[in-house]
């Protein structure tokens, strides 16, 4: 009995002492945890008097300043997990060296201590200031400064933080506003303006500049791989005239581009087609509208990336149609270029933010004999690499959006047949392509020539048949001889 007395009293005591150190920790837990808040209630002020000994221009440039600081106020370095005070080559306005701690380990709470400044408006009848940003046409009254708080332990809690109100001089006041296809607000952007430091888009999607020096600035940005609508990263304004009178506003496009995959076909045939390029325009893009996709060479696929994606309506959601076809210009349309019986158009795609779409590019065969000598004397078929396919219409063409090497020119060989060798005969709708044709020496003299072609039907071309010395046509450049080397294009 008396062994069990003792072991029923042990237990009672352990509870007992269970509880009672339970109670020690919790009070200690809360009574650091009641230090740092003070702290960091401290540091806060701190902050927020040093960024009332800055100039108004520093703090309109400022953006957000995230430094770390020791519990007696010294700024800190971080490495890693550890943490060291700040021992920077040289002093900035927000961390300073001290003798005697520069370089040292720090064992204590680290405190994150985040400085930003932005514009607030204040609106006649008693209206709430607001963040310039939040106001349609919102103007720039005031600077207001906010210094936030935050250690390890806090945890999710929210941050101490402590704000000012600063009144400004008159200066250039750029706002800009970055949203993507929904126009929803995009965050996490980088805004550059000429004069000023760049800043990160916050939630808003908008950041406003201030104490701009010059009346005239360029505005641009970024963030990844988005792209504006004309497939362009980073997207930018140049020319822009701000006003000391008012905040002037610019709106800029970035979105998550998707890609297009053209796969050539012929006369409904995909299988081994290979073709140059192709050519794919969307009207809401900015003029002119339109991208080229080339890899330099014949490919069965070709893949055009960095393309904006359009929306037509929110709800439901609705991708718009760019439009795509074989060739390098507007004149490879095969609305305007294929005959009228053929009523072909323009194949839709539409383009959905970081996906991939497929669309069949039909490029209709290029049948051509080529023969050295005249149609009266015609001698052996011409077997050669120094030939080339030029797309004459598009010569002078200018595309905005250019993906991989593109050239109204393209290297092709015949074969033994004088025939285009197949990876070479699939060719864009057109009303006018040149064939470029040299050979020699023959009897001591070089020979070039250059014969027209109409491809304008999906089926393909008549079969055309050609001479290297056939005297050209009036409208051709035609045949030209040479004791000196000739070569294509």
């Amino acid at each position: 009995m008396t062994l069990i007395e003792v072991l029923i009293a042990s237990v009672i005591t352990a509870f007992i002492a269970i509880g009672t150190f339970t109670a020690f920790d919790a009070a200690g837990k809360s009574s650091a945890d009641d230090r740092a808040h003070a702290q960091g209630t401290l540091l806060a002020q701190q902050d927020q008097e040093r960024l009332r000994s800055f100039t108004t221009t520093t703090l309109e440039q400022m953006g957000t300043v995230e430094t770390y600081r020791a519990e007696n106020g010294l700024c800190l370095e971080k490495s890693g997990s550890t943490y060291t005070y700040f021992n920077g080559a040289k002093n900035t306005l927000y961390c300073e060296k001290v003798t005697g701690f520069a370089g040292t380990t720090y064992k204590g709470t680290p405190f994150t201590v985040s400085s930003s400044a932005a514009y607030v408006s204040a609106e006649k009848g008693g209206e709430k200031a607001a963040l310039t940003c939040e106001k349609s046409g919102g103007t720039a009254n005031y600077l207001q400064t906010k210094s936030s708080v935050t250690w390890p332990l806090l945890k999710k809690r929210t941050a101490i933080s402590q704000t000012s109100v600063l009144n400004v001089p008159s200066s250039y006041v750029l706002e800009v506003k970055v949203i993507n296809q929904l126009k929803e607000p995009v965050e996490g952007a980088t805004v550059t303006v000429t004069g000023a430091p760049s800043t990160i888009t916050p939630a808003s999607g908008c950041v406003t500049f201030g104490g701009l020096a010059s009346e005239t600035v360029e505005v641009t940005a970024t963030k990844g791989s988005w792209v504006d609508y004309n497939g362009k990263s980073p997207t930018t304004k140049s020319g822009l005239k701000l006003s000391t009178s008012s905040v002037v506003e610019e709106t800029l496009h970035l979105a998550e581009p998707g890609s297009i995959v053209g796969e050539f076909e012929s006369n409904g045939v995909a299988t081994g087609i290979e073709a140059p390029s192709w050519f794919v325009f969307e009207n809401n893009m900015s003029s002119p509208n339109d991208y080229v996709a080339s890899s330099g060479a014949p490919e069965a696929k070709i893949t055009l990336s960095k393309a904006f994606p359009f929306v037509q309506k929110v709800s439901p959601l609705e991708y718009e149609n760019y439009q795509a076809y074989a060739g390098e210009c507007t004149a490879n349309n095969p609305e305007t270029a294929a005959e009228a019986a053929e009523k072909l158009k323009p194949k839709p795609v539409a383009v959905t933010p970081g996906g991939s779409s497929s669309v069949k590019i039909e490029a209709p065969a290029v049948n051509v004999t080529v023969s050295e000598g005249t149609k009266a004397t015609p001698e052996s078929l011409l077997k050669t690499e120094n030939a080339y396919i030029i797309n004459k219409e598009c010569e002078k063409g200018t595309a905005q959006n250019v993906v991989g090497t593109v050239t109204y020119k393209h290297k092709v060989a015949l074969n033994s047949e004088g025939h285009l060798e197949n990876k070479y005969k699939y060719q864009p709708f057109a009303k006018e392509l040149r064939l470029c044709a040299a050979e020699g020496p023959k009897g001591g003299k070089y020979y070039r020539n250059y014969f027209k072609i109409a491809n304008q039907k999906k089926a393909g071309t008549t079969a055309y048949k050609f001479y290297v010395k056939e005297v050209a046509s009036s409208e051709d450049t035609g045949k030209e001889e040479s004791a000196s080397k000739l070569e294509c294009p």
